[in-house]
């Protein structure tokens, strides 16, 4: 499968794992956030409440602190 962007890339990601995850795989995304300095987190950010990724998002974000 081809993404369009980067950011799209974690967004699917996210969605994949959103009932099912492993502490490996949040920590691959972050590892892809992390390759990706100048990412558009907005654009990231803005699709999380509409796909219902809040709770992995926010331990996601909890990895990168």
């Amino acid at each position: 499968m081809e993404f369009e962007t980067i950011e799209d890339e974690i967004i699917s990601t996210l969605f994949f794992m959103k009932n099912t995850y492993t502490p490996t795989q949040l920590q691959n995304v972050k590892s892809m956030i992390d390759a990706y300095p100048h990412l558009d987190l907005d654009y990231i950010e803005q699709w999380i409440p509409e796909l219902g990724l809040d709770e992995i998002y926010s331990k996601l974000k909890k990895l990168q602190n």
